[in-house]
């Protein structure tokens, strides 16, 4: 599992079910966008047969402690940052 907070530490975003972690990942350093951190996997209380990603992401006054955080839906912050900067 990897666990990040965004560059205005009130986010914590979580990916889960990895099989494996990027060769040059490192706890505490900083993510790119577009960076590899994991692959896909069926660790944890996963299904062996169903590799997946679990991610997930959490509002919190103290991203060092990501299990208080609130969660909230993803989508439209996804949706939000894929649209080119002109239309926003």
């Amino acid at each position: 599992m990897v666990y990040a907070a965004d560059s205005s530490e009130r986010f914590v975003l979580m990916y889960a079910h990895l099989d494996g972690y990027a060769p040059d990942l490192r706890d505490g350093s900083a993510l790119a966008r577009g960076q590899v951190i994991g692959y896909v996997g069926s660790t944890g209380n996963a299904v062996a047969s169903a590799p997946h990603l679990h991610f997930a992401i959490a509002r919190s006054a103290d991203v060092r402690r990501w299990s208080k955080g609130q969660p909230i839906d993803p989508l439209p912050i996804l949706q939000a940052t894929a649209q080119p900067a002109s239309i926003r």
